[in-house]
């Protein structure tokens, strides 16, 4: 571990040997057959990770993920940061089931709101969401299929950090819009997306978006996959942070700055 973050602290030229280069032995004192052998291991992740956040001057805390032998870092976000909600309208009834998840769920910031509608939307809707929303900074924008409407809405953005999301998701965690823009305290990250989850299957929907995977064109990641898989490897797999060709366009955040 400590090998490989040192030198991706220093590049980004790094490539994958598709090669079987070494073997590892398995023995009754070897972590191949069972990890508990070194517990040892676990407190030298925490301080590797921890040397790894100073060096790089990242805020942030080392935590245990979702098995014993897995460390995950949850990045800090100053709590005055303020940052625009972009919903793409699509109907009355998915964006009150929205506004109600965003309601029990809290964001973890505040948040001013921008609608996206089409140039047919039905106007005496706006009054009824304007009514869910009370307290609330709302602007609506005209979406228009010919410029590009995300960097319109940028534009009209009075802060930095920005989430879209489709109305016909829905929120279903804590800290959610948090956890999405202080992964955007790293310098090489300038887009997040989440693992969009089909709830009534408990399967992944899509964690991001992929070239390959024996087909062609592009595959959403991991679709299909029960995000509560007991088998160990596949349910850190679906819950791990990890680069993808492209993010789902239904939510991502980003920042002004990126447009």
């Amino acid at each position: 571990w400590d090998l490989f973050i040192r030198i991706g602290e220093i590049t980004n030229n790094i490539v994958h040997i598709p090669k079987l280069l070494y073997s590892w032995r398995i023995h009754e004192n070897s972590t191949a057959s069972n990890t508990d052998a070194k517990p040892y291991v676990y407190e030298a992740q925490k301080k590797l990770l921890n040397d790894h956040l100073a060096r790089l001057k990242l805020q942030g805390v080392v935590e245990t993920g979702i098995i014993t032998q897995h460390r995950t870092i949850n990045y800090f976000v100053a709590e005055d940061v303020i940052f625009t909600l972009v919903i793409k309208y699509s109907s009355l009834e998915n964006t009150k089931k929205l506004i109600e998840s965003i309601n029990k769920y809290p964001a973890g910031l505040k948040f001013d709101i921008i609608f996206v509608f089409k140039d047919d939307f039905d106007k005496t809707e706006w009054s009824e969401i304007l009514y869910l929303l009370p307290n609330k900074s709302i602007q609506k924008i005209i979406l228009n299929p010919k410029n590009n409407w995300y960097k319109n809405v940028a534009i009209n953005s009075n802060n930095e950090y920005i989430i879209f999301i489709d109305d016909k998701l829905e929120v279903h965690s804590d800290n959610w819009a948090k956890r999405l823009i202080a992964d955007l305290s790293l310098v090489s990250i300038g887009i997040v997306s989440p693992v969009i989850l089909d709830h009534t299957a408990q399967n992944v929907a899509s964690a991001g978006i992929g070239v390959g995977y024996g087909q062609k064109g592009l595959v959403d990641m991991l679709s299909g996959m029960p995000f509560n898989d007991p088998h160990y490897t596949r349910g850190l797999y679906a819950k791990s942070r990890r680069n993808v060709s492209v993010v789902n366009p239904a939510m991502f955040s980003t920042t002004k700055t990126v447009f």
